[in-house]
């Protein structure tokens, strides 16, 4: 039987190391690592022996023989090198697991202070490396993680949350055993990690930790003490808690004038005492003890007031101040305000007021929350559109109550000269203007009477009768307006950007001034107007529309000029300068003429039309307008041209040119224009018109359709001095 088991036996070894000729291939070795094992890779075999020994040699080393950790390290590699096997597996292994862990990739994770040996085997080999884990001259620090100061002040009803963590080497670990002791367990209890005050007093809490083996004994930074006082549960407050009140100054179905003022104030589940008192604002409110309510001092206006709480808690005077806002009550008017001219501020003629509707108006907001000007209960609402009648909400208010109020109305209504008396720009191009007395600088825009501003008028003004202005003089005061072109400086064109409307009717006897009724006249529209008998001032740029017509049309105008002597001052009947406009169906008769400089004489229908490329300009279009005069349409000094009529035959000079104006006929008298048959006429309204069959248009005049503005409003007519205030307008 023993030798039969010895006969297997020698088989078996036999018949292993057959196989494992085969399997070295001849008696060749490989090598991998545990990097290898990690990635899933292996290493070809390659022969590196020359023995003939029927046994192969196998190797396995570590990366290192020793490490030093410090506590809390995590994923330290530890690579391993070995040969490979058949059969065989990579295997790490921790002597003390608890201080040490190893991973099947090598990788060590420092748990505590201690030493560990890390065994790595493969097959029948293995490697080893001894590990010491240290705190390295760091100490863990243990923080209450909702705990920020060492002193706390709470109430009785608030718990404390003491949990903690550790920070150590960079990190906060959570993996930490707290303790807690309470000096004075009759003030609170720690459960759970939770302080729960259950008395009023103070008390000190030390919390102590244990983190991965080391304790207060090992590093005095593992403990903290606090120190928490613990008050009565305070409850103050009024009308269950707001902290500001609102009243109004009238009362109705939506505002209140007086507001409940209950005031509950416990301590420690004890009631305390109270004194409650207007500290601010006395003059608009008062507080009914006996009603317990804030309420509004009769006939007072709106405003800010304060109602203090005072109370005292142990032996400290303590106080809960609640702001009272007066707020004045806005309603609705009920009537829209027609027929308003924001000239005026006011209703023009029969109807209701601003005055009407509120005394003593003291301030008005549009629906945009700007504020609009206010005078002696006329409010200023100045339209932003030039396309006729504009309806507004305005609020106005007084010292007690506003109003929402609608008004439906125009940027004005002219009925007298003084309402002409509005366009006055105010404007001055120069070196220096009113109290400036420097004598260097170049020129640039001021305000020409520097207590008032630049006016610039936008919305829709209409007339509302025929104005007699034969004792009225139209005084512009401005200056410089004709060195500004509109190619050179477009900004500021002060003036008129609105619609002027005549609504058919006439302006008799009116002398203009330099730069005209409106100055500049900018994307603006002048029609159904007629200017007779126009006079004009012996001065420089005197002319009626203004000095410049830019962007804008000019329709169904009749202009009868009175002043035939000769002006030695240059100017113009109708508009200094014209740019990028319309004029349509115009009719014009004058014997007024200008001089210039170089002596030439001329009507000035036009002083000049920027339309040549010399000029920079836009051509103006003419639709059926007539001028009858004997003088010249218009001559321009500066760049030495003539305007003619496209009927007009004139030979200009030597160096200098003429320009025809399509569109524009002059005839020398009344009967050469009734005379020309070519004309059509079809296109002049017969609302401002009257077009008798074979002869030339005649103005005619429409009805009052309102009545005129009172003569002795005090606001345009500023007390009396003739001198209109337009201080709305800036």
């Amino acid at each position: 039987m023993k030798k039969n088991r010895i006969l297997l036996l020698l088989l078996a070894l036999m018949t292993a190391f057959a196989l494992a000729l085969v399997g070295c291939g001849g008696g060749g070795s490989g090598k991998s690592s545990s990097s290898d094992k990690q990635s899933g890779s292996t290493s070809d075999s390659t022969s590196d022996s020359t023995s003939d020994s029927s046994e192969t040699e196998y190797h396995l080393t570590l990366s290192a023989t020793s490490l030093a950790m410090t506590l809390g390290d995590e994923n330290t590699p530890l690579d391993a090198t070995y040969d490979l096997q058949d059969g065989a597996e990579l295997a790490f292994v921790s002597s003390n697991p608890s201080v040490v862990e190893v991973d099947e990739y090598g990788r060590l994770t420092a748990l505590k202070v201690g030493s560990a040996v890390i065994t790595a085997t493969y097959g029948s080999l293995s490697a080893t490396c001894d590990v010491v884990v240290g705190l390295n001259d760091l100490l863990p620090v243990l923080q209450l993680d909702n705990v920020p100061d060492p002193t706390l002040n709470i109430d009785k009803d608030t718990l404390v949350d003491l949990s903690a963590s550790v920070i150590f080497n960079g990190k906060t670990f959570t993996d930490v055993t707290v303790q807690y002791e309470v000096s004075d367990d009759t003030i609170g209890s720690v459960i759970d990690g939770t302080f729960t005050p259950v008395a009023i007093g103070t008390t000190e809490i030390t919390v102590t930790g244990t983190w991965r083996g080391i304790g207060v004994a090992d590093a005095a930074s593992m403990a903290k003490t606090i120190t928490i006082s613990v008050a009565g549960v305070k409850n103050v407050s009024v009308n269950g808690g707001v902290s500001e009140i609102t009243i109004y100054t009238v009362g109705d179905g939506d505002h209140a004038i007086e507001n409940p003022f209950v005031v509950v104030a416990e301590y420690d589940g004890a009631p305390l005492a109270t004194t409650i008192e207007v500290t601010s604002g006395s003059e608009y409110v008062t507080y009914d003890a006996e009603n317990q309510k804030v309420v509004r001092v009769e006939n007072a206006g709106f405003g800010e007031a304060v109602v203090t709480v005072g109370y005292e808690i142990e032996g400290e005077a303590q106080s809960l101040e609640i702001p009272v806002h007066v707020l004045r009550t806005v309603q609705t008017y009920a009537t829209t305000l027609t027929n308003y001219s924001a000239l005026h501020g006011d209703v023009v003629g029969e109807g209701t007021k601003f005055g009407d509707v509120l005394s003593g108006i003291t301030e008005a907001y549009d629906a945009d929350g700007n504020e609009i000007r206010v005078k002696n209960d006329k409010v200023y609402v100045v339209p932003t559109n030039n396309d006729g009648a504009f309806e507004s909400t305005v609020t106005v208010y007084n010292n007690v109550v506003g109003y929402n109020v609608t008004v439906n109305g125009y940027g004005g209504i002219i009925s007298s000269t003084a309402d002409l008396a509005l366009f006055d720009i105010n404007a001055s191009y120069e070196t220096k203007h009113e109290g400036d007395t420097s004598t260097s600088g170049g020129k640039q825009w001021y305000q020409k009477v520097s207590s008032k501003p630049v006016a610039i008028w936008t919305g829709y003004y209409f007339l509302t009768q025929d104005i007699d202005a034969n004792e009225y003089t139209h005084s512009t005061h401005a200056a410089g307006l004709n060195t500004r072109a509109p190619t050179t400086e477009p900004a500021p064109w002060c003036g008129f950007h609105g619609t002027f409307d005549g609504q058919g009717h006439t302006i008799n006897g009116m002398t203009v001034g330099a730069f005209g009724l409106f100055g500049y006249v900018v994307d603006a529209t002048i029609k159904n107007v007629a200017f007779q008998n126009v006079r004009y001032t012996d001065i420089d740029y005197t002319t009626l529309l203004g000095m410049w017509v830019i962007n804008s049309s000019v329709s169904n105008v009749y202009v009868n000029v009175a002043t035939a002597a000769p002006l030695t001052k240059q100017g113009s009947v109708l508009t200094g300068g014209v740019n990028g406009s319309s004029f349509t169906n115009c009719i014009i008769e004058t014997k007024a003429t200008f001089g210039f400089a170089d002596g030439v004489a001329t009507s000035g229908i036009l002083f000049r039309n920027d339309f040549p490329a010399s000029q920079k300009g836009t051509e103006s279009t003419f639709n059926n307008v007539f001028v009858v005069t004997t003088m010249r349409t218009g001559y321009y000094v500066a760049a030495k041209y003539y305007l003619i009529a496209e009927n007009e035959t004139f030979e200009a000079p030597e160096g200098e040119t003429a320009y025809a104006l399509a569109g524009l006929k002059k005839y020398e008298n009344a009967e050469a224009f009734a005379a020309d048959t070519e004309n059509d006429y079809t296109a002049f309204n017969d609302e401002y018109w009257t077009l008798a069959e074979g002869e030339v248009p005649v103005w005619k005049t429409l009805t009052i359709i309102t009545e005129p503005i009172y003569p002795d409003d005090e606001l345009y007519n500023n007390g009396g001095s003739g001198d209109f205030d337009p201080e709305w307008i800036a």
